[in-house]
């Protein structure tokens, strides 16, 4: 659709809510316009104002200015329903900001999640262009501008496909961290955003740098709308948590006796006097059978809650367990198995750790090994790992939920997305947008030496199979291998791969 006729169908839209801010063609102008004074009198203090702090960059206001309405041509999720317990993936191959746009009119504030890695623009040529600074007419390079109106035209679509309790995931590096900050915050609110997650990406830094050797990347975490969702990341050890922590001032709480269970190994029946026991004190004695009081009892310490908070959790059949003589109380949660992100360093000095030590998410190095198992070759250079876009998409998560990935690469999204529906037994629906590059053309433009045997590996690769030489044809085996490997006992999942030239010239 040409940018003329796009134009042409916002001024239809906002006519037909508000037909008197629009001016019929005359004999000077042949096309219909906005009155943007009348306009401005409809929306009384909503209306435009000059903006204070915001992030600006040359070509912006060119970008801004054609914000694609839904298209009348759109994806339809599949031929037929998909049963509910059944996953499923489809693959578009093509432009993703024209599949971004083709999918408004059918996923508009449907999906749940979106992770997304798009180009650090490093300045470096790999598979894909990773480089998008330009010299203009007055002698000047620019390197942000180029990718900050790539970026801000599909966040904002993005932004329209998520539901009203979605989230999105950007991964990132340093280049461009402080200007995908901003611009997040432009689209998405600065009080929606959530955090900066900081992943170890490599145990192999460069030793050769002069100045720092880089071991991590970031992920930027935004909800359309902030709520109060809890999020859930590693699993709690036991599945339960300490209501003891230590700075807290003391209080004095009263336990019900049947919700709380004293370990028999510690306590065998007989008296529990009052008294001090560590960090914990017993304001009244007790008699343990079989592994709790005969009584209510109250305890002093330095606990997280008031009395009227632990009288809530209770009422919701939240259980207390006593393992030893300190008395340090634990409680466990119905239903609830899992802990918040972790920060490993206070929030004051770093944003929360993502790290295979301490919530199971692996390095770019074990990922490639993954994906050239999986792919008899090594076809990508720096995978994500699976643990990591599976430790995020498990955040929210829950059954038939939708996830997109519209810089797919080689699929990583749509396995991580396997991996959950395998561990939980319910399922997600994973769609994934991917460019078709040709893998010669890019042979041929790139001069980084890993890059080109990664590029010549995916030929070879291609050619035994007799496959056209595309990315996307890599991306589709992938998700094809991964299919057949998942667990026994669960349905297969529905595959669709969607080509956008098809579907368009289909329609003409």
């Amino acid at each position: 659709m040409s940018d003329e006729k796009k134009v042409e169908k916002l001024i239809q839209e906002l006519q037909s809510l508000f037909p008197e801010s629009i001016l019929s063609p005359d004999s000077e102008h042949p096309y219909r316009r906005i009155d943007l004074t009348q306009l401005q009198k409809l929306l009384g203090k909503r209306g435009a104002q000059k903006r204070n702090y915001h992030l600006d960059w040359r070509g912006k206001d060119r970008s801004e200015s054609i914000h694609s309405p839904p298209d009348s041509l759109a994806f339809k999720p599949q031929p037929r329903p998909i049963p509910h317990n059944r996953s499923s993936c489809i693959l578009i191959e093509g432009d993703n900001r024209r599949a971004l746009e083709l999918l408004q009119n059918e996923y508009q504030n449907r999906i749940k999640i979106i992770y997304i890695d798009p180009p650090y623009n490093t300045g470096n040529q790999f598979i894909y262009q990773d480089d998008f600074s330009v010299r203009c007419e007055d002698g000047h390079r620019y390197r942000h501008s180029n990718w900050l109106s790539m970026m801000q035209a599909r966040i904002i679509l993005a932004h329209r496909l998520l539901h009203l309790d979605g989230v999105i995931f950007v991964s990132i590096g340093t280049q461009e961290l402080a200007n995908l900050k901003l611009l997040m915050d432009e689209i998405f609110g600065e009080e929606n955003f959530i955090d900066i997650f900081s992943w170890v990406k490599t145990a192999t830094p460069p030793s050769l740098s002069k100045k720092t050797r880089q071991t991590n990347e970031y992920i930027l975490c935004y909800e359309k709308k902030r709520n109060k969702i809890s999020y859930k990341a590693e699993p709690t050890e036991g599945r339960d948590e300490p209501l003891l922590n230590r700075g807290n001032g003391e209080k004095t709480l009263l336990f019900p006796k049947n919700s709380v269970y004293f370990q028999p190994k510690a306590f065998p029946q007989g008296i529990v006097k009052a008294q001090r026991y560590d960090r914990v004190t017993l304001l009244d004695d007790i008699h343990i059978t079989k592994g709790y009081a005969d009584k209510d009892f109250r305890l002093r310490g330095e606990f997280k809650w008031s009395q009227a908070f632990l009288d809530r959790e209770v009422a919701q059949k939240t259980h207390f367990i006593i393992r030893s003589r300190r008395f340090s109380v634990r409680f466990q949660r119905m239903g609830r198995k899992y802990k918040r992100p972790t920060n490993h360093i206070k929030d004051r000095y770093t944003s929360p750790l993502i790290d295979k030590k301490s919530c199971g998410v692996k390095t770019n190095e074990e990922a490639s090994k993954h994906l050239e198992a999986l792919m008899e070759k090594k076809l990508f250079s720096y995978p994500k790992p699976v643990s990591l876009i599976h430790y995020l998409i498990n955040f929210v998560a829950a059954d038939g939920d939708i996830v997109l990935d519209f810089f797919a690469g080689s699929g990583t999204t749509y396995e991580a997305c396997l991996r959950w529906t395998e561990q939980n037994r319910q399922f997600l629906h994973t769609i994934l947008v991917q460019e078709k590059v040709d893998l010669q053309q890019a042979l041929a433009n790139t001069k980084n030496k890993e890059a080109k045997r990664v590029i010549q590996n995916g030929i070879q690769f291609l050619k035994e199979h007799r496959r056209p030489l595309l990315i996307t044809e890599l991306t589709k085996e992938r998700i094809k291998r991964v299919s057949q490997r998942q667990s026994s006992g669960l349905p297969s999942p529905y595959l669709q791969f969607i080509d956008i030239q098809t579907v368009e010239k289909e329609t003409d």
